[in-house]
């Protein structure tokens, strides 16, 4: 019998970590939340615009962060796909060196849960591990909290 849960348990793992990866990578949009670019719909929109903007890492690397979801969002508006070249433009990344740091800030909690959720889509492909699920309970505390209710976890 222990071993039936054990199964199940990897099988629905598996499958839940493959689903967040497709979330993540394919930016279905999970929130709305103001940032560089205006407003953010996903943690790879929120994660990457920060990377660009801190030069912390190649911009060829954000976008290649970023490809997946371009396509995924143009083939479901029905537009042509954008050059991997103009990629920063289609998503107003491009002179980001010049805003403020503030509102980045003053939401830390929403910046780390997304640094995680992308974090941990991509650890996800490699093993099922539970740094996706801890990065969207940081994202949820964080935006509930904007309601003015109280929200703990652990």
């Amino acid at each position: 019998m222990a071993s039936k849960v054990k199964v199940w348990a990897t099988i629905i793992s598996f499958t839940a970590s493959r689903i967040f990866f497709f979330f993540i990578f394919f930016q279905i949009p999970l929130f709305r939340f103001p940032c560089r670019i205006g407003t953010c719909k996903t943690p790879m929109e929120l994660t990457s615009s920060q990377l660009i903007a801190s030069e912390v890492i190649p911009s060829g690397i954000v976008k290649a962060l970023l490809y997946p979801g371009a396509i995924g969002k143009a083939v479901y508006n029905h537009k042509p796909i954008p050059k991997y070249n103009k990629l920063l433009e289609a998503y107003n990344m491009k002179n980001l060196k010049r805003s403020s740091m503030t509102t980045d800030l003053q939401h830390l909690e929403v910046l780390s849960g997304s640094y995680l959720a992308v974090a941990g889509a991509i650890i996800g492909l490699v093993k099922s591990r539970r740094l996706g699920l801890f990065a969207q309970a940081r994202v949820a505390a964080e935006l509930l909290s904007f309601s003015g209710k109280k929200v703990h976890f652990l």
